[in-house]
């Protein structure tokens, strides 16, 4: 499970929480990130794949930092409200 659930793009949302953490407005964020998802889909890759100058091509914001803003505990971490899929929610189930 742990596999699959990081493939096929389950982090966009963290990725665009990632930029928006960054200043950039959510809906901008998103267009962004979809901009992102559509290379890396057209070159077969996962968002963790690109580069960081690949990355950039679709913002400035972009910094080594966003390829641990999008792991799969992040990605996990970044839902963080009444039942959502943060750790320390799951736990409480």
């Amino acid at each position: 499970m742990i596999e699959v659930a990081q493939s096929g793009y389950l982090n966009a949302m963290a990725a665009a929480t990632y930029l928006v953490h960054k200043g950039v407005p959510f809906r901008t964020a998103h267009e962004k990130i979809g901009n992102a998802v559509r290379f890396a889909i057209e070159k077969g890759v996962e968002l963790n794949e690109l580069t960081l100058d690949e990355l950039r091509e679709f913002g400035v914001e972009f910094e080594e930092d966003f390829f641990a803003a999008i792991t799969l505990e992040a990605t996990l971490d970044c839902h963080d409200v009444i039942g959502g899929t943060r750790a320390s929610e799951c736990a409480r189930i």
